[in-house]
């Protein structure tokens, strides 16, 4: 056991001294911290009672008390209510037949995940009104008649709020999940590409060839793209039959709603500017081209500074967390409704605007689509300018992360 102790000791102390080991130890503490704190902000952000403006147009005994009931699961006086339950003339008649018929307008201000929690706890609140009111008037059948609309950016529309949100949720979730895949598998396959050359001595001998640098360069940039997309695809198409099967379980039917067509449900989105116009899908892929550029100048670059295919591996899984951080972050938060300071530092980092791309699509967002175009371009042509002069310099076969510390620490002892 004593030889087998120094071996087992041995091969620890080679792993720790790594320096990708010790970035692999923290930037994942680093990124579930991040997440954590991303996700109690979000609850946070949610009221524990939600606010609801009763509108009593019928004046009658059921609904004083139905407004009494709900003053006890909701706050009916505030300045910005999440919600509006409209009472019509007739309200207590109905009530007396054993019907609670209302009409309720959820108000969502953006299309984050604390938005879909308020719906969800307005719809608890009247639900839980309505019940005590049935208690107080007793011998009577209970049924609910909640036709459901949604208010977003000042317009109503006939859509229930689970319908909307898992439209629009779901099909944004989809695009950034999909643009996830892709860079990833991108970077992924040009850094280990350029890697596994480099380890098996195949460059030496594809850089003597007739070719100039910068085609062989080329040639794998767009064989990765290619492969990345088939990957995306793919992904892609299995996560809109995930989101839309989400949407269809709080589908809209014909007692909650004021309609029962998706046709409508598409026209009113539509009418609300809710589904893409060609400019903004425009804009949309030339971003998404642009966040292509940028995740294969990080993989060539990569590439380079490793020896072999186990260092460009290690350095892309260090890269990995650091791109997931703003995918979920752009998935739970509307960053629109952030502070400036904040809304600026988000959108600052780099891997921000492929990943919110897919929210400013839906809502038609062309100004920030532009902006995440003109910003993600520049870094990848600054990226791609220093890459290619490391694929095309005499320096590449012996270029790695190891030269880079060793003149980092030279430097410093000459200084």
């Amino acid at each position: 056991m004593g030889k087998l102790n120094v071996i087992v000791w041995k091969e620890v102390l080679d792993l720790v001294r790594d320096p990708k080991f010790i970035a692999g130890l923290f930037i994942p503490l680093i990124v579930f911290l991040a997440m954590g704190s991303m996700f109690s902000s979000t609850a946070a952000s949610v009221p524990q009672k939600p606010c609801i403006a009763l509108v009593d147009e019928d004046s009658s005994q059921a609904s004083r008390l139905f407004a009494e009931a709900l003053a006890r699961y909701a706050e009916l006086s505030c300045e910005k209510p999440n919600a509006k339950v409209v009472l019509e003339k007739g309200f207590g008649a109905k009530v007396r037949e054993g019907v609670f018929d209302a009409k309720v307008y959820y108000i969502f201000s953006s299309t984050s995940i604390s938005e879909s929690e308020v719906a969800s706890k307005v719809d608890d609140a009247v639900t839980a009104a309505a019940r005590d009111l049935f208690l107080k008037i007793t011998g009577l059948k209970q049924r609910l008649e909640l036709k459901k609309y949604t208010v977003y950016k000042g317009r109503v529309l006939g859509i229930p709020p689970e319908a909307f949100y898992g439209i629009v949720f779901g099909f944004s979730n989809t695009l950034i999940w999909a643009v996830f895949i892709v860079a990833v598998m991108v970077f992924q396959l040009v850094a280990i590409s350029i890697a596994s050359e480099k380890e098996y001595k195949t460059l030496e001998i594809l850089l003597t060839q007739p070719i100039k640098n910068t085609t062989v360069l080329l040639g794998k940039l767009v064989a990765s793209i290619l492969v990345a997309f088939l990957e995306g695809l793919v992904m892609a198409v299995g996560m809109f039959f995930y989101f839309q099967g989400i949407a269809s379980m709080s589908s809209p039917t014909a007692t909650t709603t004021p309609f029962n067509a998706t046709g409508d449900i598409l026209r009113q989105l539509q009418e609300a500017g809710l589904t893409p116009t060609p400019t903004a899908l425009a804009m949309y892929l030339g971003l998404v081209f642009a966040s292509l550029i940028f995740m294969l100048s990080i993989g060539v670059v990569v590439g380079a500074v490793s020896n072999d295919t186990k260092s460009a591996g290690s350095l892309s899984g260090i890269l990995v967390p650091v791109l997931i951080v703003p995918a979920f972050f752009t998935m739970f938060i509307d960053i629109d409704t952030l502070p400036l300071a904040q809304r600026a530092a988000a959108l600052l980092f780099p891997f921000t605007p492929m990943f919110v791309a897919g929210k400013y699509l839906v809502t038609n967002n062309v100004p920030m689509l532009l902006y995440g175009l003109v910003y993600t371009l520049a870094w990848g042509i600054g990226l791609m300018a220093l890459a290619a002069k490391i694929y095309t310099s005499e320096s590449l076969l012996t270029f790695s992360a190891k030269t880079l510390l060793k003149r980092f620490r030279r430097s410093r002892l000459t200084h």
